[in-house]
């Protein structure tokens, strides 16, 4: 199984260069991770991940990784976390695929499916009048 991304390309997405061996090691290991959840998703969903294309599977193994890179530091459980120095003051809000990272950062995005061809858009209407005996209103 092939990684679709680097480290470079993470830190590219976070605008970071990760020059700790330790924090390279890490980010190598979730990509590895995560390009064979992708995968998973894929055979599940009745795909073939070689039939996609690579800058796609790059795209979205990079946007899974800086996601959970950047949710390293909240505690498990928060919904926010606020940090003051001084007189300057930072307030951060966790949405429900943050809070995941405690028991698995990985999680594809309607988007993300989208983009690898998992999911394609749909539209429908319901009813919301029974028929009536004379026809509709």
């Amino acid at each position: 199984m092939a990684s679709y991304a680097t480290y470079q390309d993470v830190g590219k997405r976070l605008n970071t260069v990760f020059t700790d061996e330790t924090d390279q090691d890490m980010i190598t290991s979730a990509i590895e991770e995560a390009s064979a959840y992708i995968d998973a998703e894929c055979r599940q969903a009745g795909v073939d991940p070689s039939t996609i294309d690579s800058g796609l599977l790059k795209i979205v193994a990079v946007d899974l990784v800086a996601s959970w890179w950047q949710t390293l530091d909240v505690p498990a459980g928060a919904t926010s976390v606020s940090k003051t120095v001084g007189d300057v003051s930072m307030s951060v809000s966790y949405n429900s695929t943050a809070q995941q990272s405690s028991r698995s950062p990985w999680f594809l995005s309607r988007q993300q499916r989208r983009l690898l061809g998992l999911s394609k858009p749909s539209f429908f209407t319901i009813q919301m009048v029974p028929d009536l005996p004379f026809g509709r209103l």
